[in-house]
């Protein structure tokens, strides 16, 4: 009987190393107090859990700097709200796939840079993409188009070059 509350246990602990790894990348003055004496989903920035995993992490205006541990973030495989908005984040946005639940990413209002990850078009359930504010150079990938629940993609205030690819979804209602 023990053996199921220690799995269960474990993938709890899961989330809490995931996220003081990531924090790790991008807290170097350690403003966001997270300990492991305490449950993850009651730390700071953990607004919801199911089952004791981590759905829904919103970490916003904290002047976190560094660049996201794509690792890290990637083992938080329960996510379904990611946002780091009006932080001080730089570098490429990592490869998200990991991520297969999440349903809205926000990352605007940083400073990172490179392209699109095209990975995120792989990200199914995506719904809402909110990149403003960055630097983020290159094409929109036009896989994109594939992204069926797509709902809102924000992407001004960028360096976005080429064409805006042909999207056909009937869901999205906002594109900018």
């Amino acid at each position: 009987m023990s053996g199921g509350a220690s799995s269960h246990n474990i993938s709890k602990s899961g989330d809490a190393e995931a996220l003081l790894s990531l924090r790790a990348s991008i807290d170097p003055l350690t403003k966001l107090q997270w300990s492991t004496g305490s449950h993850v989903c009651t730390w700071q920035g953990v607004k919801h859990c199911l089952n004791g995993r981590v759905t829904k992490l919103v970490v916003e205006g904290f002047n976190l700097t560094g660049t996201l541990d794509g690792q890290s973030l990637n083992l938080l495989d329960q996510l379904r709200v990611l946002s780091f908005k009006q932080n001080s984040l730089s570098g490429e946005i990592p490869p998200l796939s990991g991520l297969a639940n999440l349903k809205s990413l926000f990352l605007n209002d940083n400073n990172f840079s490179g392209e699109i990850p095209a990975s995120l078009s792989s990200m199914h359930r995506l719904k809402v993409v909110v990149l403003s504010g960055n630097g983020i150079a290159g094409p929109i990938p036009p896989s994109f188009v594939g992204l069926s629940r797509l709902l809102l993609l924000y992407l001004p205030d960028n360096r976005l070059t080429g064409a805006i690819p042909t999207f056909n979804q009937t869901s999205l209602r906002f594109l900018t």
